[in-house]
């Protein structure tokens, strides 16, 4: 059972190639965020569990992560994005990844 966040309605108030894009970088990022947190938790469930992999260790925690959160993870990527899109879209427009800070 996957989670599926790509057909949420977009913001009312952006413009329509200008909502779609924040609604795809929102939902990559919700998705990314759940991927780095199912990487720490299957990390710390192996070391508390007595696997040491040594140096491949990092290499299987990632592929784990990001598995794990392919295959629908534990809903964590909805529910950050069901709550961030609703907030303002004033704060979600900023392009701040996007261009080098100074």
């Amino acid at each position: 059972m996957g989670n599926n966040i790509s057909g949420i309605v977009p913001y009312a108030t952006l413009s329509g190639a200008q909502s779609a894009r924040q609604d795809q970088k929102l939902a990559e990022a919700c998705r990314e965020f759940e991927s780095l947190f199912l990487t720490t938790l299957w990390r710390n469930m192996a070391k508390n569990a007595g696997m040491d992999l040594g140096p491949w260790d990092v290499l299987l925690s990632q592929s784990m992560g990001k598995v794990w959160a392919q295959g629908g993870g534990i809903g964590l990527a909805k529910v950050l994005y069901d709550q961030l899109s609703k907030s303002s879209p004033d704060v979600l427009q900023g392009d701040d990844a996007d261009e080098p800070r100074s």
